[in-house]
């Protein structure tokens, strides 16, 4: 009987240990997951914020022309019509390539920021 005190509280010890070391991982899991998470997120709020601002330049760039274009044509809806027609074949650009311009791009830069740091953890 004696030799098993011995037994039951290295046992006990084990469980409190194990208990711990499972705390532990589950608490690093969820600090990983929150670290990407909020990389993405705020990945994809830059780029938001910097598609924005490139979208507003165009917008205006577009406008500049169009009425550019109207005093070349001495008519400014005729200006405003060449720049429609300018925007429906680039937007008809992108519909015909959107998987090689946006899609595929996305998803590698999704899945970089993701898989970033395990590699570099990999690596040391």
């Amino acid at each position: 009987m004696q030799n098993q005190a011995p037994l039951t509280e290295s046992l006990g010890q084990s469980t409190t240990y194990l208990k711990s070391l499972i705390e532990v991982k589950v608490d690093q899991a969820k600090l990983q997951a929150i670290e990407k998470s909020s990389k993405v997120i705020s990945s994809l709020f830059t780029v938001l914020v910097i598609g924005a601002t490139a979208g507003l330049s165009a917008l205006f760039g577009f406008i500049a022309l169009a009425i550019y274009l109207g005093q070349l044509l001495q008519n400014a809806a005729l200006g405003f019509l060449a720049v429609a027609g300018l925007l429906l074949l680039i937007t008809g650009c992108f519909y015909l390539f959107k998987r090689q311009l946006i899609t595929n791009p996305i998803i590698t830069y999704i899945i970089q920021l993701i898989y970033e740091k395990e590699e570099k953890e990999a690596d040391q």
